[in-house]
């Protein structure tokens, strides 16, 4: 499976396949945990899909769009 998910995936990361792995293992072990999940930093939202494709629950995405966090322009 892990295969597959690397196709679907991984290869278009800035991840090696190992590193890959390790990732997908930390995620599934999320499931164990009740409630949704979130990322904090998105870029292209390669981890945001595959935290949503392995876990099937809900995810939300939060992102600057410019690199920094901080107050709120106004």
């Amino acid at each position: 499976m892990e295969k597959i998910l690397w196709n679907k995936f991984g290869h278009k990361g800035i991840l090696n396949y190992d590193q890959f792995l390790i990732l997908c293992k930390q995620i599934e072990l999320c499931n164990k945990i009740n409630g949704a999940t979130a990322e904090i930093g998105v870029y292209e939202g390669f981890t945001s899909r595959l935290i949503f494709h392995l876990l099937q629950k809900s995810h939300y995405c939060y992102d600057t769009f410019d690199g920094k966090i901080g107050r709120a322009h106004v």
